[in-house]
């Protein structure tokens, strides 16, 4: 299953989080020209280089992220 293919009218504002070595980059910049034009509100944060999950890794840009992360739940 993949959002790609379904409805993205409606979504809540929605944060992505992905680095260019990670294998699903090209469909984040799919989704998210996809969901920008259906009018959903989605933010993508790239990382140069970054693997899959480079949030939860030891570096800085993962604890820059992970410190972003948080900072957007503690604002809710």
């Amino acid at each position: 299953m993949s959002p790609l293919y379904g409805d993205l009218s409606g979504l809540p504002p929605t944060a992505v989080y992905i680095g260019t070595r990670d294998l699903l980059y090209p469909d984040v910049v799919r989704f998210h020209r996809q969901a920008t034009a259906a009018g959903s509100s989605v933010e993508v944060q790239v990382c140069p280089s970054g693997l899959h999950l480079y949030p939860l890794t030891p570096t800085p840009e993962g604890r820059a992220a992970t410190d972003a992360i948080v900072d957007s739940l503690r604002s809710q």
